[in-house]
């Protein structure tokens, strides 16, 4: 900015007369007293010169005319380097460069308007990735906060029913070493966005001293102050790529890495069916035999909610009419209203009533894949290509969010408002838990992408669906396999699902079977075949309100309805 402190009369100055400025003339690029403003204005030579009050000069940014290496007045233009110079600096600094210009006439012929419009829309596009940065970081620290009093909650759960003076010593650490590890990342993030914040005032500075130019300025001070401030917009736009690269625009999150020695003790004790069983001795009194104890035990057996199940058709409906171009079906899922959703191809939601009649097309732009239902009337949709996951409100057929995850997203699965999507990207397939914000909440890494397609989400972890090593496998959040289930009924296991009580159903498309599994998957019966009227079954839900499994084929020809009988 022009320094304030009393500027002076240049022609008082020129008289060794001593005189303060009331205006300034950019034109003569002095101030001028009450005086000589008067004079100036009598003059034929300079009564048309641009004048302003002198308190407005002072507000003006500070051009530099004059070389700082050499104190000579810019007069020479470098139109290799894009830089004012003087004739000092050519004959040093450019004296390989063959377009040196006279500065004044590249003044005249530059259009410093334009420039002054390109340098607006910068600063206000930069303005707003500052704004972004700030409202991101912002929402990064209550996430974090949110994360650290879940894993404090988290804490107190998994300790809760054990009690040792050490395992509260313990806790109490894992406590302040939570606090102390969010609180140190929680300030970082505070001050880079204080520092943000310091960014944009000096910004804003800059915008009031380009319109500032604009206005009260020379053309050559206009020149110079735009070259100036366009070198200053530079350094901008490489701080910003910086912070990309630094690593500082990284979302940051914390977790805690259980102990798992202290999970084998959990685990062990949670698995405990009994501390003992109860048996009987009974010995012969008063005689010479030798005694003899028995012990009654009971067998432990399949409940009669595994060991009776079987389905009982209902009703089944050809819905080739509807799905006619033989679209492939990649998910189907049974609301908690009782309606169906078939997904088949390229823009069909295909909706059901629970008596299995076609009620409506829900229609989308892209090619669907897997679908999961959320609360308040809501669907979860991944759309692979796009990368993404939408969610639609069922009562008005609209998309409410787009969730970017950056990978190919496949199978959905879904607890109230949580999504788990199978993403898959070159060797690196997951699982992940996010919430409607996109928020990663938890994620297991699977081995192959066929893990991805067919799989129901759990507290515990996640039941998958295997057509490539065919098996159906249950694996924790640590990425541990708990159990597989191979059977030779298994040749190409496809659609999953869950009853009230934890079995699990599996449709097999090549060996045309429904496989009923026991939640252990130690124990499976065959409940479907080609005989009963099946074919290439691919897709199979199940409805909690009714108690009965929904079944389509590969290519959604017809969709079945089975009543679950246990009995």
């Amino acid at each position: 900015m022009a320094t304030s402190n009393c500027i002076k009369c240049g022609p008082c100055g020129a008289d060794k007369t001593i005189s303060a400025a009331v205006i300034w003339c950019y034109n003569c690029n002095e101030g001028l007293c009450s005086k000589c403003s008067v004079q100036h204005k009598r003059l034929k030579l300079t009564h048309g010169h641009k004048t302003f009050d002198v308190k407005t000069y002072t507000k003006l940014p500070q051009i530099n005319t004059e070389c700082h290496e050499h104190s000579r007045q810019f007069d020479l233009y470098c139109q290799i380097h894009l830089t004012p110079c003087c004739d000092e600096c050519v004959s040093i600094q450019h004296s390989k460069c063959s377009e040196i210009k006279c500065l004044a006439t590249v003044i005249d012929k530059t259009k410093t308007a334009i420039i002054t419009n390109f340098l607006e829309k910068d600063i206000a596009s930069i303005l707003s990735t500052f704004d972004e940065v700030i409202n991101t970081k912002t929402e990064n620290i209550k996430h974090g906060d949110e994360k650290q009093q879940k894993i404090q909650e988290d804490i107190k759960e998994i300790t809760k029913g054990l009690q040792s003076n050490h395992l509260d010593r313990l806790k109490v650490e894992l406590q302040n070493d939570l606090d102390s590890v969010w609180d140190n990342e929680k300030l970082k993030t505070k001050a880079f966005i204080n520092e943000i914040e310091e960014k944009k005032t000096d910004l804003n500075e800059i915008l009031h001293s380009l319109l500032a130019l604009s206005k009260h300025s020379s053309k050559t001070q206009q020149f110079l102050g735009v070259h100036q401030i366009e070198q200053q917009m530079n350094q901008y736009k490489r701080y910003i790529d910086e912070m990309w690269q630094d690593g500082r625009m990284k979302d940051v999150c914390i977790d805690v890495e259980e102990n798992s020695n202290f999970l084998k003790v959990v685990t062990a004790v949670e698995s405990l069916e009994s501390l003992g069983h109860v048996f009987v001795v009974r010995k012969e009194a008063s005689r010479d035999n030798d005694n003899i104890s028995r012990e009654v035990q009971v067998e432990c057996r399949d409940s009669p909610f595994f060991r009776n199940i079987s389905l009982e058709l209902e009703t089944k409906k050809d819905i080739l009419h509807i799905n006619d171009t033989l679209q492939v079906v990649t998910a189907m899922i049974c609301l908690n209203s009782n309606q169906v959703i078939l997904i088949a191809g390229k823009e069909r939601i295909l909706l059901f009533r629970n008596d299995c009649n076609f009620e409506k097309n829900i229609k989308v732009l892209g090619e669907p894949f897997g679908v999961a239902e959320l609360e308040n009337d809501a669907i979860a949709v991944s759309f692979p290509n796009e990368m993404v996951v939408k969610i639609i409100d069922l009562n008005n057929d609209s998309f409410e969010k787009v969730i970017k995850l950056y990978k190919k997203c496949l199978g959905l699965s879904s607890l109230k408002n949580t999504i788990a999507v199978g993403l898959h990207l070159q060797r690196n397939d997951e699982i992940r838990v996010i919430d409607l914000e996109g928020n990663t909440l938890k994620s297991v890494n699977v081995a192959s992408e066929t893990l991805l397609f067919e799989f129901l989400f759990t507290n515990k972890g996640i039941l998958c669906s295997d057509n490539h090593g065919l098996s159906v496998s249950f694996v924790d959040w640590k990425g541990k396999q708990v159990w597989e289930f191979k059977s030779d009924d298994l040749k190409d296991p496809q659609g999953i699902c869950t009853d009230n009580y934890g079995n699990i159903f599996l449709a097999d498309d090549i060996s045309d079977k429904v496989v009923v599994i026991s939640r252990d998957g130690k124990r499976s019966n065959v409940l479907l075949s080609e005989k009963d009227g099946i074919e290439e079954v691919r897709s199979i839900c199940f409805s909690k309100m009714e108690s009965v499994v929904f079944i389509s084929d590969v290519t959604g020809t017809y969709l079945a309805k089975y009543k679950v009988l246990y009995g």
